[in-house]
């Protein structure tokens, strides 16, 4: 088996080990932590965190010397793209100094009952290759809040309103937790943060969201699909970070009600119709709430589509929207785990670089078409040249062609050594 196959036979071990754990600390989690499931009209108690929860402890550890601060001048991606935050718009500095913490929620919200083979809430082991997308998405959710200390939700929806395309239920939802919150950041099943060392107060940081701003979306790709009736570019309600106030609350009133054609006429017509709540926020809500902050755009770039996709649309560079190419999800989740254990396996190797690595000291000359050369500790291997084989020989390679069995690689005092044959 070559090296590559045993790379990618370890890779897929640690994967497998890694979503193991995740899959069957599902149920311990559930019952454990502050990370809750809702079911509207029976809501199951509500109990803490668990700080002795093995897995998120290793993330953490993992994490320790890899945490971007909150204040970071910039963050680089692996494309070696880097991204800096603004000039403070306040003379105290970025508004996001110090954690959120469980102010914040982290939101996801469903209508299924994810409960088959590879589901979310089935605590029945599936392999990676059986798992659904939807629970992979939600585990980097779940997982990007433990380890940033955010509260997280996922809150299952019946079709109480069978008028509505499923996932008008979202609003709802969103405006219920903004009663608890000071932010609810709402994350459809497709979205993933591929840098899970990266915290949102980084992220606000970067964006500049201030107290003002009722939501935050990610703008859609420039596709004649993803414009509304007035030519403006549609936003993307599949990642929306909301602030607590009450103006937000009518927003969102506002917003939940638009398909009752009361306030909005018209507005019924995208209860059913793509892209639903997207479309009736597009089309009408933005409109209304107009003050200059109440809505911020950020770059589609940044928050919306994914690597996959980047020839055509937007690559999702800091926040991951896999809305075209939702398969790779769970591809997309096992990178966002793995690429913290490479880098821990990286930083072990070097802890015990001494008792791992040593230098081989060459006494002799290379065989016939190479040389073979100690450089600043280093064996370097090289084309031979007119210059002489052997310390204070003229000889050149046609002297010595015929003559490729007169020397031998033998190992003495720990060192591998060329030798002439005697």
């Amino acid at each position: 088996m070559c090296w590559k196959e045993i790379l990618t036979s370890l890779r897929r071990r640690w994967v497998y080990l890694t979503v193991t754990l995740y899959i069957v600390s599902i149920p311990f989690v559930m019952l454990n932590t502050d990370s809750r499931v809702f079911q509207v009209g029976d809501q199951k108690n509500q109990l803490h965190y668990d700080h002795r929860n093995a897995f998120a402890s290793t993330f953490h550890r993992l994490l320790d010397h890899t945490r971007l601060p909150m204040t970071a001048d910039n963050f680089t991606i692996p494309s070696g793209e880097t991204f800096r935050l603004p000039i403070p718009s306040s003379p105290t500095g970025f508004r996001f100094q110090t954690p959120i913490g469980k102010k914040l929620l982290i939101l996801d919200v469903d209508s299924r009952s994810m409960n088959e083979t590879g589901g979310l809430l089935n605590s029945t082991w599936a392999t990676t290759e059986r798992i659904q997308w939807e629970t992979s998405g939600r585990l980097n959710h779940y997982l990007f809040a433990q380890i940033h200390g955010y509260d997280y939700q996922f809150v299952r929806v019946p079709n109480l309103r069978p008028e509505l395309w499923g996932t008008w239920s979202k609003v709802s939802v969103i405006k219920e937790k903004l009663r608890h919150y000071a932010f609810v950041v709402f994350t459809d099943a497709d979205i993933l943060f591929p840098y899970l060392h990266v915290p949102l107060e980084w992220l606000f940081n970067y964006w500049d969201i201030q107290s003002n701003n009722l939501v935050t979306m990610a703008m859609d790709p420039l596709d004649p699909l993803n414009f509304d009736m007035y030519g403006k570019v549609v936003l993307n309600t599949g990642f929306l970070i909301a602030q607590r106030s009450p103006r937000a609350h009518e927003l969102f009133e506002a917003w939940e009600t638009c398909p009752k054609d009361e306030r909005y006429p018209g507005c019924s017509y995208w209860s059913f119709n793509w892209s639903h709540e997207q479309a009736a926020f597009a089309n009408y809500i933005r409109y209304d709430f107009n003050w200059p902050d109440d809505v911020k755009a950020i770059p589609c770039h940044e928050a919306n589509g994914n690597p996959e996709v980047a020839n055509i649309t937007c690559a999702g560079k800091l926040v991951r929207h896999y809305w075209a190419t939702k398969a790779a999800v769970t591809s997309a989740l096992e990178e966002s785990i793995m690429q913290y254990f490479i880098h821990d396996l990286f930083d072990q190797f070097h802890d015990n670089y001494d008792n791992i690595v040593s230098t081989t000291r060459l006494t002799g000359v290379a065989p016939d078409t190479q040389s073979i050369v100690v450089n600043d500790g280093n064996i370097v291997i090289t084309p031979y040249t007119t210059t002489s084989r052997t310390p204070g020989s003229t000889d050149t390679p046609e002297d010595l062609r015929g003559q490729e069995d007169s020397f031998k690689l033998e190992e003495f005092d720990g060192m591998l050594e060329v030798r002439p044959f005697a």
